[in-house]
Formats: structure tokens, C-alpha cells, sequence
């Protein structure tokens, strides 16, 4: 509009309907409204931008986007969160020790020595504390198993022993005693426990389950087990 003696300047906005307005800053009697070639803006709800403050921040109303107006222009530039591992402002501090992931909220799993997790994947920098498996060490041993690296048998533990310590906390089947049933019953013993005696068996010699005498009784008794009085009704 140079060489004229009117001056228009117009500003259009686009919110949810259009709107002209008209300044004219040196001429009243301007009679002329020109609507700008740009675009109108869109206000549409997925790209609404709110100002907060007096900081010139610009903010999207969506999720996860925050946009940041960068004070020389209206473009807003979008920031990621923060890598794994790490936090902070400006994600420059590594997780607290002991966890790890996005926004460190994953704690390590069971490491052995009490040895850290990687903050950004995890993984423990040696072997696992014992009962544990995988490479974060937050897997049990399956049943049956116990100890480092989930290599040691449960011992005849009525249901499965300790992950940790192999202990039967359920107790033991008949023949077996000990914190994780690993023992059979010795010689003249039998039962839950081995709290059975079968000292009238020929030589002590019973099954170690049931308390039935293996080769015979001591004279003067009879029966299975050898509990009976020979010759009694």
C-alpha cells in the first residue's frame, strides 16, 4: 500500500469463527479493509496453545507435548522427557542408587553384594544374589530349585523349598528331616520327621517311610513292623 495516504494494518483470528479487525492509526476517514493472505490460525483443540504467566511460555494443552516458546518468534519448540536413567531439569543427574528406567522409577532387582543396577538398562554388573535369575535379577528360581544362579535341588520338601535358603517351610515328607528334608532317616528311624522307632526290627533295619522291619523282628516279636508280642492273642 506504499503511495498511498492511508495506512491499514489488519489482524485476523480464526477462533472458532473469523473475526476482522481494522486499525487505522493516522487516517479516520479510512474506508478500506483488506483481509491478510495468511492463513488463519487454527485453534483446533489438539494444537491449542495456552499462554501461562508472563514468560511468554506457550503451552499444548495435549498429553505429553510441552512446547516452549523461544522468545524471538511464535514457533514453539517440542522437549522430550528425560532418557532413561536419567532425571532432573535438565536430565543431567542419574538415577538414585537402587533404581533405574524412565523417570527412575524401576527398582534394581536382586543383585549380588549388594552391587547397583545399571540405571539405564537395569542389568546387574555381576551375578545374581542367590534365588534370583535374569539379567535385571528379578526372576525366581523355578520350582524345585534354589541358591546361586537357581542350580541347587530342593530337598524332599512336601512343597517346594525356599528360593533363597532351600529351607521346607511346608515341612518334609515321611523319611526325611533337616531345614530343607535333605537328610534320610538314619538307622532305627522312620516316619514324619524320623521321629518313628523301629528298634524291634532285626538290626534296626526298617523302611526309613513306613517303619516296616527289612529282614525280620527280634526274637519274642512279630508283626510288619515288629510291634507285636510273639505268641499274644
Amino acid at each position: 500500500m506504499a503511495g498511498r495516504d492511508k495506512f491499514i494494518f489488519l489482524y485476523c483470528v480464526d477462533i472458532r469463527f473469523s473475526q476482522c479487525m481494522c486499525n487505522q492509526p493516522s487516517h479516520e476517514d479510512a474506508s478500506e479493509c483488506e483481509a491478510s493472505e495468511d492463513p488463519p490460525i487454527s485453534t483446533a483443540s489438539d494444537d491449542t496453545c495456552e499462554m501461562t504467566g508472563n514468560d511468554d511460555t506457550c503451552k499444548r494443552t495435549g498429553n505429553d507435548d510441552t512446547y516452549e516458546n523461544n522468545g524471538d518468534d511464535d514457533t514453539c519448540n517440542e522437549t522430550q522427557q528425560c532418557p532413561k536413567g536419567f532425571h532432573g531439569e535438565n536430565c543431567d543427574k542419574l538415577c538414585d542408587s537402587g533404581m533405574w528406567g524412565s523417570g527412575c522409577k524401576t527398582p534394581c532387582g536382586h543383585c549380588a553384594a549388594s552391587d547397583v543396577c545399571d540405571p539405564t538398562t537395569g542389568h546387574c554388573p555381576g551375578k545374581c544374589s542367590n534365588g534370583w535369575v535374569g539379567k535385571d535379577c528379578n526372576k525366581k528360581c523355578i520350582h524345585g530349585l534354589w541358591g546361586e544362579d537357581c542350580t541347587v535341588m530342593c530337598g524332599m520338601c512336601k512343597k517346594t523349598c525356599n528360593n533363597v535358603d532351600g529351607t521346607c517351610d511346608g515341612g518334609c515328607h515321611r523319611g526325611f528331616y533337616g531345614d530343607r528334608c535333605q537328610y534320610g532317616c538314619e538307622t532305627g528311624t522312620y516316619g514324619v520327621n524320623c521321629e518313628g522307632r523301629c528298634t524291634n526290627c532285626r538290626h534296626k533295619q526298617c523302611n526309613g517311610i513306613l517303619g516296616n522291619c527289612l529282614i525280620g523282628c527280634n526274637k519274642g516279636w512279630t508283626g510288619i513292623k515288629c510291634d507285636k508280642i510273639a505268641g499274644s492273642a
